[in-house]
C-alpha cells in the first residue's frame, strides 16, 4: 500500500456480486445537480452493494476498469449491467475525492492503496477467499433510477476484503492478473506479441514493449493467457485468440498467470477464472492521465531544486 495515503482516504474497488436470495445489487445510481459524474444513491441494508462497501454519496470513478468520468448516466448503467451477475466499481467518498484533488493525484483502479471489497459469499463457488469482515448531506436532485440497478432488500453477508497486495487466501503471492489494455492515440498497438510455446498448450505473452499499454496494464513476458474479454481461450487456436483480442475496438481484457501461479493452481486442482476474489486487476492509464502524472512529478522534482 502507498504509505503517503492516509487510511481514511483510500479508494475502494467494490466487487459487487449478486446473491441467489437477493434481487439485484441493492443500490441506485444518480446524478447530483451542480456536480459532474455519477454517484451512489440509496444503498439497501444487508445487500450485495452494502457488503461490497458501497456507501451513499460515493462518486464512481471506474466501472469494470473503465473510467466513466465523461460518460452519461445511461452509458454507466449499461457498463454496470454488462458484467452479468457481478460488477466492479471504483469509488471514493467526498473526503477521499477532495484529498486526491488537493494532492494532485489521479484516482485509478491500479493504485496500490486501493482497498478491494467483495460481496462474494464463501459458499458461492468451490473455491473462495478467506478474508476478514469489514466493519467499516446534501439534498440530491435530478436523481435517476434503473430497475436492474436499484434493488430490493435481502439477507446480508460478510464482506471479503483484500488490501493492496494482500491476499484473501493463506498465501499472498499467487494471484491471477486481469489486465485491461487500452490503446493510446500516440502508440501503435498494445505493445506485446502473442506466441505459442513448443510442447506447451495454450497462448503466451511474448515480447512486451516498455512504457506501452501492455506493460502499464501489468502484462509480463511468458504470462499464459487464460481468458480474453471474459472467455476462456485455453483450447482455442492462435488465430481465434487474436480475433478475440481485436474484437473490442480500442481495448481488451486478458486474464493471465505467470508459471509459478499457474503451477500453484494446477497443484491445488483449482480452475482459474476472472471471478476469483483474489484476482488482481490492473488497467492501462489514460494517456492524458499518464502525461499529467509525469508533469506533476516533474514539477515536484523542480520544486525541490535550490
Amino acid at each position: 500500500m502507498s504509505e503517503d495515503v492516509p487510511e481514511q482516504y483510500r479508494p475502494r474497488l467494490s466487487h459487487v456480486v449478486k446473491w441467489e436470495d437477493f434481487q439485484g445489487y441493492g443500490f441506485n445510481l444518480h446524478a447530483e445537480k451542480g456536480k459532474a459524474g455519477q454517484f451512489i444513491g440509496k444503498v439497501d441494508a444487508h445487500s450485495p452493494a452494502e457488503a461490497a462497501g458501497l456507501k451513499e454519496g460515493d462518486r464512481i470513478v471506474e466501472v469494470n476498469g473503465v473510467n466513466i468520468g465523461n460518460e452519461n448516466h445511461q452509458q454507466v448503467v449499461t457498463r454496470i449491467k454488462s458484467g452479468g451477475e457481478e460488477t466492479r466499481l471504483l469509488v471514493v467518498d467526498t473526503e477521499s475525492d477532495d484529498w486526491y484533488k488537493d494532492n494532485k493525484k489521479i484516482v485509478r483502479g491500479d493504485l496500490p492503496e486501493v482497498r478491494i471489497i467483495s460481496s462474494k459469499r464463501d459458499n458461492d463457488d468451490e473455491v473462495t477467499g478467506q478474508g476478514q469482515d469489514d466493519d467499516r448531506d446534501e439534498q440530491r436532485e435530478d436523481s435517476h433510477h434503473e430497475s436492474d440497478v436499484e434493488d430490493i432488500v435481502g439477507s446480508g453477508s460478510s464482506a471479503v476484503v483484500h488490501n493492496g497486495n494482500r491476499h484473501v487466501n493463506e498465501d499472498d503471492s499467487y494471484r491471477p492478473r486481469l489486465c485491461h489494455l487500452k490503446l493510446w492515440q500516440h502508440f501503435q498497438g498494445y505493445g506485446f506479441n502473442l506466441h505459442a510455446e513448443r510442447d506447451k498448450p495454450g497462448q503466451y505473452i511474448g515480447l512486451v514493449d516498455d512504457n506501452s499499454p501492455a506493460s502499464t496494464a501489468g502484462l509480463k513476458v511468458h504470462d499464459r493467457i487464460i481468458e480474453v474479454n471474459g472467455v476462456n481461450i485455453e483450447k482455442e487456436k492462435h488465430s481465434d485468440v487474436i480475433g478475440r483480442i481485436k474484437a473490442i475496438p480500442g481495448e481488451t481484457k486478458l486474464l493471465v498467470v505467470d508459471k509459478r501461479v499457474d503451477d500453484y493452481y494446477r497443484e491445488k486442482g483449482v480452475s482459474i477464472t476472472s471471478s476469483l476474489p483474489q484476482t488482481d486487476y490492473t488497467i492501462t492509464p489514460d494517456a492524458a492521465d499518464l502525461a499529467q502524472v509525469k508533469e506533476t512529478a516533474t514539477l515536484d522534482t523542480n520544486s525541490n531544486t535550490a
